[in-house]
């Protein structure tokens, strides 16, 4: 939805979705007087056109750590997002690595889901993975799932933001 993605492209929603969606003790120590949304065009041309994702900077213990928020608006859960999740950091890395940087940063995944089924689909990528070699080499990585349709009326209220307004309307519209 392009108008989540340009809400989510200024730093004051990001900042809210992070401090009242977001429940992780290090998002406390965010410096988001620091916060800067990044251009994107490394996301490859296959998903330019279907994804609305963001990548933000900001530091965090005086280190910049970043950012990708997915946008996911399908009518469908999709059982793989662990391994699109994955893939998008992974392209995100390789851009970084053409920049010549030293050792890749942190990339702290988000995914912002507004669709109206319930988020049945794995969070780590392990979990999609048969088990049948060591565990040791079967990739671990998870996105932290931020499931619109699950956080209650009442707990939107309590928020008093414009983010906690919007999600609101959101839940309350029929879709």
């Amino acid at each position: 939805d392009k108008r989540y993605k340009k809400l989510f492209s200024h730093p004051v929603f990001m900042q809210e979705l992070l401090e009242h969606f977001v429940h992780e003790d290090f998002i406390k120590e965010l410096d988001f007087s620091s916060l800067e949304r990044l251009d994107k065009s490394f996301i490859t041309d296959q998903f330019k056109e279907k994804e609305s994702d963001l990548i933000y900077k900001i530091k965090y213990n005086n280190k910049d750590v970043y950012i990708y928020l997915l946008l996911e608006f399908q009518s469908t859960v999709d059982k793989y997002m662990a391994l699109r999740m994955l893939r998008y950091i992974c392209e995100f890395y390789e851009y970084l690595i053409q920049t010549k940087v030293k050792k890749l940063p942190p990339v702290f995944p988000v995914l912002l889901y507004n669709g109206e089924p319930v988020w049945t689909a794995e969070k780590n990528i392990k979990d999609l993975i048969e088990k049948s070699i060591p565990a040791k080499y079967i990739p671990d990585f998870s996105f932290y799932p931020v499931l619109e349709n699950e956080i209650s009326k009442d707990a939107l209220l309590e928020v008093k933001k414009a983010i906690s307004a919007i999600f609101y309307i959101e839940n309350s519209s029929p879709k």
